[in-house]
């Protein structure tokens, strides 16, 4: 026998009827945050050739280099800044920042490590330091 929910007493309104209608959610820009400290002061690449080529690759609606206002990008001497308006993933960034760095032949002497929840930071480990920088990342 199905069990239907109780209905109110006469005169009585149903509790659901006078709620009101969910609100839109405000979109919130996402900001995310390339240190390239080390391989710029290492001469190994440059953080506005880096913000040429994610310019160029992002894909916005399925199409490479579509940004408009959606996406933007800016860069310092060693920093590269994407802001977005669309869900862009940390991961998406990561894995063209690997693919930059493939083309340019860097991969090999070059990472890319998580620095906190909206950046990443393009560094060389520790093994692949020369000796002076081996002994400051014991510090």
């Amino acid at each position: 026998m199905p069990t239907h929910p109780p209905r109110p007493a006469p005169g009585l309104q149903d509790p659901f009827v006078n709620m009101a209608p969910p609100k839109a959610s405000k979109k919130k820009e996402l900001v995310f945050k390339l240190d390239c400290t080390t391989p710029v002061e290492d001469k190994v690449m440059q953080a506005s050739a880096l913000e040429d080529y994610l310019r160029g690759k992002i894909k916005v609606d399925n199409k490479c280099g579509n940004l408009g206002d959606l996406v933007r990008l800016a860069s310092s001497k060693t920093h590269v800044t994407i802001s977005s308006d669309l869900p862009i993933s940390k991961k998406y960034l990561k894995y063209l920042t690997k693919k930059f760095l493939k083309k340019y032949g860097a991969r090999d002497w070059v990472r890319v490590i998580a620095g906190n929840k909206d950046s990443y930071k393009v560094r060389r480990p520790p093994a692949l330091a020369p000796p002076a920088a081996r002994l400051a990342w014991r510090e």
